[in-house]
């Protein structure tokens, strides 16, 4: 609802509201599961005046690849004890953040834009009304895979000043980092059409380093139960591509192979159980390769393929290929599978 150009909302609504749009990882204590914590650090000119909270967490790593760093942009600022309006101006590492020029000011249950002027393409500067209580901020979190190996990462930094241009208070974030090897995996399958399933031809997992990726990654894929079981290979060596089957003891690779079938739906699990060197890779290939057929519609069950890394996770970058469904963001199928028409 409107009211001479207010917008009244839920200050739950506004805070989900700033997620969907933003797209990024909001921290309250507990950051992502797979990356260091995050340390703010406040300088503070006289009593806080304002509390940082729900923070957007950028995760990255040092020049030199020895270190794994994280840092916090705080999406939300409550105004604890002010009297008249004031500045508020936020400068940010633009490799670790992107900051929209839309913030949105709380008084009660009532959202406002604010004034908002862009000094740099990495600062801020928000004028705010005296009645304001909290700021709302639309951050996304970046992730530079694969060069997220970053020289000099600044922390965001937040200066709040009144009208005159005294600061009230400053407060910078410091990240966070620990020592660590880094270490990448990127899994992948190809989906085919076969006798109007889409199951995988070929799922590979490979090690980009710079490290070895450690022992017990998981990769699961789940598809109709209308193939053979495939056989593991080494795509660098040709003494490899013996075919091993589900159930053999000593695999010739550093990985386990587990099929389950249950109500028609197969579940391949590889695990790693040794580490798999940098510019390595483990190959599962079926005996189709080709579609042979259009899909028919999905139902309750969709094939998918989903890494799970090992426990003690620390150093790993986030690829972006860890993950894959046959399904395009609508929900539909990706392709009809069918070779393109030819002339």
């Amino acid at each position: 609802m409107t009211a001479a150009g207010r917008v009244i909302m839920s200050r739950r609504g506004i805070l989900q509201s700033a997620v969907v749009v933003s797209g990024y990882m909001l921290s309250a204590g507990a950051m992502h599961p797979w990356s260091a914590p995050a340390v703010g650090e406040r300088s503070t000119i006289a009593a806080p005046l304002a509390e940082r909270t729900n923070m957007a967490v950028a995760t990255f790593f040092t020049a030199g690849w020895t270190q794994q760093a994280s840092a916090a942009f705080p999406a939300q600022y409550k105004l604890v004890d002010r009297t008249g309006p004031s500045t508020l101006t936020i400068e940010w590492d633009g490799r670790l953040f992107a900051v929209r020029d839309v913030v949105t000011g709380v008084v009660g249950d009532v959202v406002r834009g604010l004034s908002v002027s862009r000094g740099t393409d990495q600062t801020l500067r928000i004028k705010i009304p005296e009645d304001v209580q909290e700021l709302v901020f639309h951050v996304d979190a970046l992730n530079k895979y694969p060069s997220e190996n970053l020289a000099d990462a600044r922390g965001t930094g937040f200066t709040l000043a009144d009208r005159s241009g005294n600061v009230l208070e400053e407060w910078r974030d410091v990240p966070s980092s620990v020592d660590c090897a880094p270490w990448s995996i990127e899994a992948t399958v190809n989906w085919i059409c076969h006798e109007g399933w889409i199951v995988p031809a070929r799922i590979a997992v490979a090690s980009i380093g710079p490290a070895a990726a450690p022992a017990g990654s998981v990769v699961r894929t789940s598809y109709a139960d209308v193939l053979a079981a495939p056989v593991l290979v080494d795509p660098s060596t040709p003494e490899s591509l013996n075919p091993w089957a589900v159930g053999v003891d000593t695999p010739p690779l550093p990985a386990s192979l587990q099929q389950t079938i249950a109500d028609g739906i197969c579940e391949l699990t590889l695990t790693t159980t040794d580490s798999l060197a940098s510019g390595s890779a483990i190959e599962m290939l079926f005996h189709v390769d080709e579609s042979n057929s259009r899909p028919r519609p999905f139902g309750e069950f969709v094939p998918r393929m989903i890494f799970t890394p090992p426990s003690e996770s620390t150093g790993m970058r986030m690829s972006g290929r860890h993950s894959d469904f046959p399904v395009t963001s609508s929900g539909s199928q990706r392709s009809t599978y069918l070779p393109a028409p030819t002339a």
